[in-house]
């Protein structure tokens, strides 16, 4: 500082807002931020001169989907990816699992329903992504990627008969199957 510059000791969470003040306690840094792309926020502890974290903590995580299964239990997601079963038993505060993996650019959102049990939430922030909700089975929350080359969805999909429609910003209208993401059919355009 005495110089008129800083030293740079290390770099992590680029892109990530900070939304309140660095706080030291001995070599201890604490801080809250939102991760880029998500809509929730991260409490870490982190070691100062390293940057190495000692924990985290996922907060403020907005639910995207509630759905009351069969067997009268409630399943929860969170638009970060993370599946909660909700019943009789205390809240637990891990995550069934967690496709979505905590990292930056999920924004799992607006869940389309395909059928009675099984839905698709676009991925706001990275439109490539997809979440498949099934309230049947072991894996009941996937992460897959939408198959469209390099364009982007340009509309809330639509589900028609178990598959998903997607309008992209090159044009054509594509239909994939969810449960895998291939492709069904040729993409439609129309003509001019």
């Amino acid at each position: 500082v005495t110089q008129g510059k800083l030293n740079r000791r290390w770099i992590q969470h680029e892109g990530d807002e900070f939304v309140a003040p660095l706080q030291l306690f001995n070599q201890t840094l604490l801080h809250a931020r939102r991760p880029k792309g998500n809509s929730g926020l991260k409490v870490s502890a982190s070691n100062a001169d390293s940057g190495n974290s000692f924990w985290e903590l996922d907060l403020a995580m907005p639910i995207s989907l509630l759905f009351r299964s069969p067997n009268k239990q409630i399943d929860a997601i969170t638009s970060g990816g993370h599946f909660f079963t909700l019943n009789n038993e205390p809240v637990r505060l891990q995550a069934d699992s967690n496709p979505g993996e905590g990292k930056p650019l999920k924004q799992f959102m607006n869940p389309i329903w395909l059928d009675q049990g099984r839905a698709v939430l676009l991925n706001a922030a990275n439109p490539r992504e997809y979440a498949l909700y099934s309230s049947q089975g072991n894996n009941r929350l996937r992460v897959l990627t939408v198959p469209e080359g390099s364009s982007k969805p340009t509309c809330a999909p639509v589900a028609v008969g178990g598959n998903v429609v997607l309008g992209l910003d090159n044009g054509p209208l594509v239909m994939f199957d969810p449960e895998t993401g291939g492709l069904i059919g040729a993409p439609y355009q129309a003509a001019p």
